[in-house]
């Protein structure tokens, strides 16, 4: 069974900050054979967060073109009975300090969804450090019982090479 992978937003944004610049296009149209397949995705906050910036970068724009393509794959608005399972187990996952909606109660409500329809699912984060005001999402996804990886070791795990002039453009 193929492993699907919900992305945050951090975990978007950190490919400007984790691949080069040279590589992040091929890394953005290999992302969207992945997410058109169904193993990559995340849920349409996360668009949401990537649309608010007043000038979105290579990652934000690639993100809102992708969620386009697919709005209908399975968990991409998740329902309200997940978003209530995080909201009881972890509620302090809302950062306070936000200046628009908090997409992470929704990526997580999207890998219970996909978990419960016996997927198996793994949260891509770079938001590892609690803060005093509210949990970090690896701190989340451990009281919801979700598997994490941050973007460098999802990156390891795929059969993308940068050179690779077999890999779609």
């Amino acid at each position: 069974m193929n492993r699907i992978h919900v992305l945050d937003s951090s975990s978007v944004i950190a490919i400007k900050t984790t691949v080069q610049l040279d590589d992040q296009w091929e890394l953005l149209k290999h992302l969207e054979a992945l997410f058109l397949e169904g193993t990559v995705t995340f849920p349409t906050e996360v668009e949401a967060e990537m649309r608010s910036v007043d000038h979105p970068d290579a990652p934000g724009v690639w993100a809102c073109g992708v969620a386009r393509q697919n709005r209908n794959r399975i968990g991409a608005d998740p329902q309200e009975d997940y978003i209530d399972r995080v909201m009881e187990v972890a509620p302090d996952v809302i950062d306070p300090n936000k200046q628009r909606r908090d997409g992470d109660p929704y990526v997580l409500a999207q890998a219970l969804e996909l978990c419960a329809n016996r997927f198996e699912v793994a949260v891509i984060t770079e938001d590892r450090r609690d803060k005093a005001d509210h949990c970090a999402m690896t701190t989340a996804c451990e009281r919801l019982s979700l598997a994490e990886m941050t973007l460098q070791d999802f990156l390891d795990g795929l059969s993308w090479d940068p050179g690779d002039p077999s890999l779609p453009l």
